[in-house]
């Protein structure tokens, strides 16, 4: 039977209770976001709002003469049938729980998985959600971060940037490189230290590679690469160096030294046949 002094406690739980609740998961999320990460304040905020509300339901539920054994045998008895279905959840609870742990990203992060990339938004107890370089919404388990590869290209403060170059074999490669180092030191997003390389790559079918190497600030990477790119292409067209394309020699070893040519154009029984001297 509820009594006057049962009636106030209740009302006492509801009114003071759940906003102290509140207030202490708020104030221990500021504490822990200057310590850890943001997304491990927040995923502990959450898990005492969680757990205060279940304590204080619990207090209220015995303030009404509720009888809890028979609630909790039922929940008992629901709870055995939904295990099976609640596995992914788990698993995911757990994985989050690791994840918060290890800190391998925080939110406002710019990670990838799989064929997945974007901006972390929240980090929570069953998933992420990041946002695509497309503005589309995409939601990962937990379970999937834990399993795969995550690459997390805000982790640290710069970045290097590799950018690949051709140029022709009638070309010296002194000269190529001199011009390129040039590039990078008057381009405005190449930091000096660590400092950019130029390196050989491979004798190409048409053209010899190079690999450019440059350090940059993570946060100006594709800035960096268009302006590189683009003060590499002015350079190379202000020396006169061509971007060689892939192409084909035709060699003649037949014994009379004519090279025999035949185009067709129109219809297939129609054609023009050239000959050339070799």
């Amino acid at each position: 039977m509820l009594t006057e002094e049962k009636i106030y406690k209740i009302v006492l739980l509801i009114i003071v209770g759940y906003p102290l609740l509140f207030a202490a998961a708020y104030l221990a999320e500021k504490a822990l976001a200057k310590r850890y990460n943001r997304h491990t304040a927040r995923l502990i905020r959450r898990s005492i709002v969680f757990i205060g509300i279940g304590i204080l339901s619990i207090d209220i539920l015995r303030e009404v003469d509720l009888k809890l054994t028979a609630l909790l045998g039922s929940a008992g008895i629901a709870g055995m049938a939904l295990s099976f279905a609640l596995k992914t959840s788990v698993s995911n609870i757990i994985s989050g729980l690791f994840i918060s742990i290890e800190l391998p990203f925080a939110v406002g992060d710019f990670i990838e998985i799989d064929n997945y990339k974007g901006t972390i938004l929240s980090f929570d107890l069953l998933s992420i959600k990041i946002c695509s370089p497309e503005n589309n919404f995409i939601r990962i388990p937990n379970e999937q971060l834990l399993k795969n590869n995550v690459i997390n290209h805000s982790k640290y403060p710069t970045k290097r940037l590799s950018i690949p170059i051709q140029f022709p074999y009638d070309q010296c490669h002194d000269p190529v490189y001199q011009l390129v180092e040039e590039v990078l030191k008057t381009n405005k997003f190449c930091l000096k230290e660590p400092p950019a390389r130029v390196k050989f790559s491979a004798f190409a079918d048409s053209a010899i590679s190079c690999d450019i190497n440059v350090w940059v600030n993570s946060n100006e990477y594709s800035q960096a690469k268009k302006s590189i790119a683009s003060d590499l292409h002015q350079a190379f067209i202000k020396a006169g160096i061509e971007m060689p394309f892939p192409h084909q020699s035709l060699t003649n070893q037949g014994k009379d030294g004519v090279l025999r040519v035949e185009v067709h154009s129109g219809s297939r029984n129609e054609g023009v046949q050239q000959k050339e001297e070799a």
